[in-house]
């Protein structure tokens, strides 16, 4: 009796391994992996910021995370190692009329058109290098939920500040569509994967020390973090973890995740990539 207590007490004791991680995934993998993780694991998608706080204290062993501009990657205690899995970006794109003959357009132009308070604001055409255009812009934003283009774009192009009055924050799928198609001089950020019949301008970084290159919003250009207006969704692993929760990885890292993940204006890790990342899994 006493042994059998003693051994209760005991697995009582042990902390159950949890899986934590940005609340923008619950709506759609909640369910899914709380159907894959192992025996007795809790799943809490919360908020990144409290997943990285568990991932450093060491009662979270895996964690689904935003990894925002400049942000170091995330630490566990008493040296562990995290494996990273980067399963998908938050990608924006920005979409012309087609006639419009603009090319490319860099972060700090993207800054004057949108942004409150900037020194260079911007809201006819003619203020970009672009040749007999005298039209003003039409900015709009399209963030259907879960896309988390806004707090990109708010993030990395406006730096956190407020968006000029003006700009068309809410606006629907629809519209976005119609004016793409019926209005010469519209400017428009949307997720990647939701744009259809519209022409992608190049985005160029041009900030001090950054890239001057321009880069177009493919896949592999989002997924090599070359496109600027991108953030990586990273799954953390301890590695002391990595045969319990290869499901679960696995899983993330199917094409039924991927779906889900399009579907909510995300960008998947492209497949032959997927492929190699989950090689991770067999290193020891």
């Amino acid at each position: 009796m006493t042994r059998g207590l003693g051994i209760f007490l005991l697995v009582a004791a042990l902390p159950a391994a949890e899986i934590a991680g940005t609340d923008l995934l619950a709506p759609s993998l909640s369910t899914g992996l709380r159907q894959v993780a192992p025996a007795g694991a809790s799943v809490d998608l919360a908020g990144t910021m409290p997943a990285r706080r568990g991932l450093a204290s060491g009662e979270v062993a895996c964690a689904l995370l935003f990894l925002r501009p400049e942000e170091a990657a995330p630490t566990a205690p008493g040296g562990m190692e995290l494996v990273p899995f980067p399963f998908a970006r938050a990608a924006a794109a920005i979409a012309v009329h087609r006639s419009n003959p603009i090319e490319q357009i860099s972060l700090g132009s993207l800054a004057g058109v949108f942004a409150r308070e900037t020194t260079n604001p911007i809201g006819n055409w003619n203020e970009l290098p672009i040749p007999g255009r005298t039209d003003l812009i039409t900015a709009a934003l399209h963030s259907p939920e879960g896309s988390f283009v806004r707090e990109l774009f708010r993030g990395v192009v406006l730096e956190s500040k407020a968006f000029r009055e003006g700009v068309r924050l809410e606006t629907p799928a629809m519209q976005v569509k119609e004016t793409l198609a019926s209005v010469s001089g519209a400017l428009v950020v949307l997720p990647w994967v939701a744009v259809e019949d519209a022409k992608l301008l190049q985005v160029v970084d041009g900030r001090p020390g950054r890239s001057s290159t321009p880069y177009s919003p493919t896949g592999m250009n989002i997924y090599n973090g070359d496109y600027p207006l991108s953030l990586p969704l990273v799954l953390y692993l301890r590695k002391d973890k990595a045969t319990a929760y290869a499901p679960l990885v696995r899983w993330v890292f199917s094409d039924e995740v991927a779906a889900r993940l399009q579907s909510s204006g995300l960008t998947p890790t492209p497949p032959a990539v997927r492929g190699r990342l989950l090689q991770r899994l067999d290193t020891r």
